[in-house]
């Protein structure tokens, strides 16, 4: 069956204003990708290529995160050593520059 006209240009129509709706997480995504598109505008015939490249590129920020996440038990073991080794230091910097009291001597009488 052939369409009619009325149908034809019904459907042209719908399709057009497809393409006239802004797809947000396509612009996101373009957006984000954007610096590196001298990297992948060499996949423009391999969209497979393209597809493994931005899975690669999207955890250039989670894998840094996870790993200062990893190293973080570390790096706690090591601040409260410094506050301990700073708490020490200032108690024998107090000790040291105080002055030793001497008693009182009597008033002398005139």
């Amino acid at each position: 069956e052939s369409m009619t006209d009325e149908e034809l240009a019904q459907m042209q129509a719908e399709a057009e204003q497809a393409r006239a709706e802004t797809n947000y997480f396509s612009v996101a995504t373009r957006a984000v990708f954007m610096p590196f598109f001298s990297v992948y505008a060499s996949f423009n015939q391999n969209p497979d290529g393209l597809n493994l490249l931005f899975a690669l590129l999207s955890l250039i920020i989670p894998v840094p995160a996870a790993v200062g996440y990893l190293m973080g038990p570390s790096f706690r073991l090591k601040k409260l050593k410094a506050i301990e080794t700073g708490k020490k230091r200032k108690l024998k910097k107090l000790k040291v520059a105080q002055k030793k009291h001497e008693a009182k001597k009597p008033k002398m009488e005139v």
